[in-house]
């Protein structure tokens, strides 16, 4: 069993631990992100996000059919096609491993925020990269 909570929107401030790399200003969206999404909450679980019958999971509110596609696509698992639902959801409530799979799917094109699009439409497209991370624009 997962032991995690399910969140309101009600935020406090609550801030987002460092990463591995010097902090730069997409890691600055991803934190906005987080706090969108879960207000920095990790382990969360949105259960029957969007009704549809299925679960959001971690600070990023990420769903295991979602990550199907993406984790193999970032390169971050390779054993992620042959994990248990219940295995594929325990990496998503990995702090780390959720920023990792957010950061990567951003580096590839800003426009997969999409995967957020109420945080995005609040937000904003996260920054363009052109060799360092720029400003929107």
């Amino acid at each position: 069993m997962l032991g995690a909570i399910f969140l309101t929107r009600f935020c406090f401030g609550q801030p987002i631990q460092g990463t591995n790399h010097e902090k730069d200003m997409l890691d600055e969206w991803i934190e906005k992100l987080g706090q969108c999404e879960s207000c920095n909450n990790n382990p969360s679980i949105h259960y029957n996000d969007g009704k549809v019958g299925s679960h959001s999971y971690g600070e990023f509110q990420w769903k295991v059919a979602t990550a199907d596609i993406w984790v193999p696509k970032v390169g971050l698992l390779d054993n992620w096609d042959k994990l248990e639902y219940s295995d594929k959801a325990n990496w998503l409530l990995d702090k780390e491993f959720a920023y990792q799979l957010t950061r990567k799917t951003l580096e590839i094109s800003r426009y997969n925020s999409s995967l957020w699009v109420n945080c995005t439409k609040k937000l904003g497209l996260p920054p363009a990269y052109t060799g360092e991370w720029l400003s929107q624009g």
